[in-house]
């Protein structure tokens, strides 16, 4: 891919003003992935996709030495599930998911604060601290990344550059990745960047089921999605993008009441706030290109990650 064809910062504006219109056919919620936008999509995901899985790793580590058991959730459990442990080709971010609180009572959100305020990676967003931030990381092949705790929908930049490195020698470390692309990338790397999601007991079913802490408008009713807690324990280990991760316990069931229809062709239909089929009616107007690309394997044929 030459240099001009670099679809980071074309496709962000794309996406800022995607059309609402539930008339239009969009591969996610946002209604930014559609049949114009889609190979431009396939190619920055491919692009940046070492950055990601180098976050991934990153906050997995960070994560684990702060005693939480993190666990694949949405886009990343979906690539678990149907892609053979791959990155979704249109995604733009991983996931994960914990429970809101541990068995002791203790808040997730506040261990991991804790721990990223007495160690060494930079935090924002904690109410009662004024921009705390702690980045005492001196080795040059660790990624400098920052922990936000503000709401789910900000974005936080977490790819730092000493300035005396230039972007030619970082660039070698990051496979596929040109020194222009990575450039242009350090001016706003915000969109490479890890959702980490809570869970809690679901206010109509405390016992059985839970509720995610995530909710938007109309977009995405969370107390409408009872997801069993059957469903995600006990955890299972995966490979994921080849790092090792936890694994809600029954993909499927998880996955199903997330999204509902869980093949390549699926298209998201906002009054049901859930993925349904496409139509072949449809999927024949699309570019040939991405016709080849939705006609991969379908949830029954997909064969899931492989376990460790």
């Amino acid at each position: 891919m030459e240099d001009t064809d670099w679809p980071f910062i074309d496709l962000t504006h794309e996406e800022k003003n995607a059309c609402k219109s539930s008339q239009d056919v969009s591969l996610n919620m946002w209604g930014s992935c559609t049949p114009k936008t889609f190979m431009k999509t396939i190619r920055r995901t491919t692009c940046l996709k070492p950055l990601h899985v180098a976050l991934l790793r990153e906050v997995l580590s960070i994560c684990e030495h702060a005693g939480l058991r993190v666990f694949a959730y949405a886009g990343t459990a979906l690539g678990l599930y149907r892609e053979g442990g791959k990155m979704l080709s249109h995604d733009y971010d991983s996931d994960l998911a914990i429970l809101e609180y541990a068995d002791d009572e203790t808040g997730n959100l506040s261990k991991l604060a804790k721990f990223c305020l007495s160690g060494n990676v930079e935090v924002s967003g904690i109410e009662g601290l004024d921009d705390a931030s702690v980045l005492l990381r001196k080795a040059v092949d660790i990624p400098k990344i920052a922990v936000s705790f503000r709401n789910a929908l900000s974005s936080e930049k977490w790819l730092y550059m000493e300035k005396a490195v230039s972007c030619t020698i970082v660039a070698k470390k990051l496979p596929r990745i040109k020194p222009s692309q990575l450039c242009e990338l350090i001016n706003d790397p915000s969109n490479i960047h890890v959702d980490l999601f809570t869970l809690s007991p679901h206010p109509s079913s405390p016992v059985q089921h839970l509720r995610v802490n995530w909710h938007i408008g109309d977009g995405y009713n969370a107390c409408a999605k009872l997801f069993s807690r059957d469903a995600f324990f006990p955890l299972k280990r995966m490979i994921y993008e080849d790092l090792p991760i936890l694994a809600p316990a029954n993909l499927e069931a998880y996955l199903t009441v997330e999204y509902g229809y869980l093949g390549r062709d699926a298209m998201y239909d906002r009054e049901s706030q859930q993925y349904i089929k496409i139509s072949k009616a449809v999927f024949q107007k699309f570019p040939l290109q991405m016709q080849k690309f939705l006609s991969g394997p379908t949830a029954e044929q997909a064969k899931c990650a492989p376990f460790i």
